[in-house]
Parts: C-alpha cells; sequence; structure tokens
C-alpha cells in the first residue's frame, strides 16, 4: 500500500511540471512583420525601396533592395528574419524622394516557454534601433516586433 501512496503524490508533481511547460507561440518574435508610417498620406507611401547595407559603412557599402507596396492606409509589410537586421537600411519613398535611415539595432534573447527543471525556448526581441540617428524603443507586439517611422 506504501508503493500506491508514493505514485499519487508522483503523477501530481509530474502533471504540474507538465502544465507549466505547455508550449506557447514565441518563434514568430524573431520576425518584423511590418513598418509602421505615422502621419503620412496612403499615396506617400504607395511605393517604397528598402536598400540593405553593410553596418558601419554610412551607407556606402550596398548589398541589396527591394520595393514594397503598401497594404493598407499606414503599413507596409515586410518581413525579415532578426538576423538579417546585423546591417543597416534606407527606406526611400518613391513619391517624395525622403528617404530614413536604420541602423543600430539592439537585439536581446529572451526566453520563451520558461519552465523548471527542463529550461525553455529563446527568441530575439528587437529592442532599439536608430532612425536617422535618434534611438526609437520598440515594444513587440503579438507575432513580432514592429518599426514605426513618424513623419
Amino acid at each position: 500500500m506504501k508503493t500506491n501512496t508514493a505514485i499519487i503524490p508522483m503523477m501530481m508533481i509530474a502533471t504540474t511540471i507538465a502544465a507549466c511547460c505547455t508550449k506557447k507561440h514565441c518563434e514568430d518574435q524573431n520576425i518584423i512583420h511590418q513598418i509602421n508610417f505615422q502621419n503620412f498620406t496612403k499615396e506617400e507611401i504607395d511605393t517604397l525601396l528598402i536598400s540593405r547595407f553593410t553596418k558601419g559603412t554610412n551607407l556606402t557599402s550596398s548589398i541589396d533592395s527591394f520595393y514594397a507596396y503598401a497594404e493598407n492606409y499606414n503599413t507596409v509589410g515586410v518581413y525579415s528574419d532578426m538576423d538579417g537586421l546585423v546591417n543597416d537600411f534606407e527606406i526611400k519613398l518613391i513619391s517624395n524622394q525622403s528617404k530614413y535611415q536604420l541602423s543600430n539595432f539592439i537585439i536581446n534573447k529572451k526566453q520563451c516557454n520558461g519552465c523548471f527543471p527542463v529550461g525553455g525556448d529563446f527568441y530575439n526581441k528587437l529592442e532599439s534601433y536608430n532612425l536617422n540617428g535618434v534611438t526609437q524603443i520598440t515594444e513587440s507586439s503579438k507575432g513580432g516586433a514592429s518599426i514605426t517611422i513618424t513623419k
């Protein structure tokens, strides 16, 4: 009978550990899903040229570039893996030739699904970046971080 009484508490402990280790979705935190444009007209952000440069070259060593198009009034969908943020970027509004420089991305590893004694998963969180030389603090939203450019 002593064997059965020891099994019940062990099963309760195992169930508790399994319950705290439930997987939450955190993989998408490694992705920047969008660039938000505040106080711009739809015509201003209709077409963008996004250019990537080697970090620290003052936008002189081009790697590649691509066009992006506004999905709605103030958002452009851009999918970028955080590992790609080791570079600097320039966003050019084709409509009026305005340019915005993005650099100095600060990315820290954060824990997701933490569970003792198993450990947990980790993701990279974009903490801040420079927009035209001014530090911007980011807030991750559900489904990844976003970059905001204000006119």
